[in-house]
C-alpha cells in the first residue's frame, strides 16, 4: 500500500459552504447547550492564549485544570486549532481533548474519559500537567465529535463527515506504516503456499445456513478446501477468538437473510460470542464457532418448517387461475409486504416481554391492524398473535431448560395474563405442561 496524505484520503467527505449559517455573536449560547448535553467544561482563549472565558457544567477546582498549570500543553491544542480548525486528540490513553477555531478563538473542550472514569486514570493525568486530580466526564467519541463538528459548521462554513473526521483525527504515520507492512508479511506468506481459504468456502457455508440445511452446512465444512485462516492477532487464542467471533457474526447475519427474526438471531449469536471469549483453547473456540454455526442452520430450518406445517394444515386448496394471478403480483409491492412482516417480527421480538395485542402492536407500528393481520397471515402462514404465543414459548422453553426461575416468574416475565392461562398456551405449543417439560430438559452444570 503506497503512503497517502490522510488529508487526501477523506477530502471527498469535507463539504465546504459558500456563506454563513449564523453570525458567530452566538458562540457563547451555542457553547452553553453544549454543556448542558456533555456535562463537559469548556475554555475560550484569544490567539495569544488569553483565557477570555471558562465554562463547566458543575465547579470545578482550578487546582485540577490542566490548562491552566501546563503552558506547553495547552500551547501544542492552540497550535493543532490554528492549523487544522478543528481537532480532537487522545492525551494520556482514554481521556480526550477538542477544540475549534472561530473568528481567531480557540475553543477548547476537555478532558472527557471515553469510557468509565477512574481515580487512578485522573491521577495520572494530573501529574502529567502537575496539577491535581482533574474533574474526568465520562463520554463517548461520537458524540464528543458531533459537538465539535457542530460549531465547526456553523461558524466556519465546512461541513465534515463524522466517522471521516475521527477516523483522520486518531489514523496516524505509525499506524498507516504498521499497517502496509502487514499486508506485505500476509503477501509473502501467501506467495509461500499459505493462502486464505477461498471465497467459495465462506460463500456455501453461509449460504447453507441461510438455507436451513445443517446437512449441507456440515458438509461444507468438513469439504477439504486447500489454504488456512487468517491471523487475526499475534497471540494464537486471540487470533483463533476473533476469527470465531466474526464467524458467529456472518453466520447471524445469513440466519436472519433466511427468515430468523433479528432479534432471537442476535441473542443467540451474543452468547455464543460470550462463549467464545471464555474459551480457553483454539481448539475449544472451533468447537463453540462450529456449534453456532450448526444451531443458525437449525434455527433457520425450525422456522421454516413451522411455517410449511401450517401451511399444510390451514391453507385452503389454491386454483390454477390464482396461482397464475399469483405470479403476475407487482414484485415491488411483496417487497413492500416482505419489509412489513420483517418490521413486524422484529417488534415482536424486542417486545417478547411486554403484554402484545393487535391493537398495542398496530399503534406501535403506525399500521392498519387489519392490513397488518392480513399480510402477516399471507407471508407467514400463521396468524399474528399465535406467532407472538409461539415466540413467547420459545423464550420460555429457553428459560425452563438453562435457568433457575420458577413457572410463575417466567409467567410474569413473559406477561401472561397468569399462570394456568400460560401453562395452557405452553402445552397446547409444546404438547406437555412447563413442569414436565423442565424436568425433561433442565440443565445441570
Amino acid at each position: 500500500m503506497p503512503e497517502q496524505d490522510l488529508q487526501d484520503w477523506f477530502a471527498p467527505f469535507i463539504q465546504p459552504r459558500s456563506s454563513a449559517v449564523l453570525e458567530p455573536v452566538q458562540l457563547e449560547h451555542y457553547i452553553k447547550l453544549i454543556i448542558q448535553m456533555l456535562h463537559i467544561q469548556v475554555h475560550c482563549y484569544k490567539a495569544d492564549g488569553t483565557l477570555v472565558l471558562k465554562l463547566a457544567y458543575s465547579v470545578v477546582d482550578g487546582a485540577g485544570d490542566p490548562l491552566q498549570s501546563d503552558a506547553a500543553f495547552l500551547q501544542s491544542l492552540m497550535q493543532q486549532a490554528k492549523q487544522d480548525s478543528v481537532f480532537i486528540v487522545s492525551d494520556h490513553g482514554p481521556i480526550v481533548y477538542g477544540g475549534v477555531l472561530v473568528n481567531e478563538q480557540i475553543i477548547i473542550f476537555g478532558p472527557v474519559i471515553i469510557g468509565v472514569p477512574q481515580d487512578d486514570i485522573a491521577k495520572l493525568h494530573g501529574l502529567r500537567h502537575n496539577c491535581a486530580p482533574p474533574s474526568l466526564t465520562k463520554g463517548d467519541v461520537p458524540s464528543f465529535c458531533s459537538a465539535l463538528l457542530l460549531l465547526h459548521s456553523i461558524f466556519n462554513k465546512e461541513d465534515l463527515s463524522l466517522n471521516a473526521f475521527i477516523a483522520r483525527s486518531f489514523l496516524n504515520a505509525t499506524i498507516l506504516k504498521s499497517l502496509s507492512r502487514k499486508i506485505s508479511d500476509i503477501t509473502a506468506l501467501n506467495i509461500e503456499g499459505q493462502p486464505h481459504h477461498p471465497l467459495s468456502m465462506e460463500t456455501r457455508v453461509l449460504e447453507n445456513i441461510r438455507l436451513g440445511d445443517p446437512d449441507r452446512l456440515m458438509q461444507s465444512l468438513d469439504y477439504p478446501y486447500p489454504g488456512r485462516r487468517g491471523t487475526l492477532a499475534t497471540d494464537i487464542l486471540r487470533s483463533e477468538k476473533n476469527i470465531g467471533i466474526i464467524d458467529v457474526t456472518l453466520s447471524a447475519r445469513a440466519a436472519i437473510s433466511g427468515g430468523l427474526g433479528v432479534e432471537r438471531a442476535y441473542v443467540v449469536a451474543d452468547a455464543f460470542i460470550l462463549q467464545v471469549e471464555d474459551a480457553k483453547t483454539p481448539q475449544e473456540v472451533f468447537a463453540i464457532k462450529t456449534a453456532a454455526q450448526l444451531r443458525f442452520a437449525q434455527l433457520v430450518k425450525e422456522n421454516k418448517g413451522q411455517a410449511e406445517d401450517y401451511l399444510k394444515l390451514n391453507q385452503p386448496p389454491v386454483a390454477h387461475d390464482e396461482v397464475v394471478q399469483a405470479t403476475d403480483n407487482d414484485t415491488e409491492v411483496i417487497e413492500r409486504q416482505n419489509k412489513i412482516v420483517m418490521t413486524i417480527k422484529n417488534y415482536v421480538q424486542r417486545s417478547i416481554h411486554s403484554k402484545l395485542t393487535i391493537e398495542s402492536i398496530s399503534n406501535e407500528l403506525k399500521l392498519s391492524k387489519s392490513y397488518m393481520q392480513r399480510i402477516f397471515r399471507e407471508r407467514e402462514h400463521i396468524s399474528l398473535m399465535r406467532y407472538c404465543r409461539r415466540e413467547k414459548i420459545k423464550v420460555a422453553e429457553q428459560l425452563l431448560c438453562d435457568s433457575d426461575y420458577s413457572i410463575a416468574e417466567i409467567t410474569e416475565m413473559l406477561s401472561f395474563c397468569s399462570q394456568s392461562h400460560f401453562t395452557q398456551c405452553f402445552k397446547k405449543e409444546v404438547g406437555v405442561t412447563p413442569d414436565i417439560f423442565r424436568l425433561k430438559h433442565k440443565v445441570t452444570i
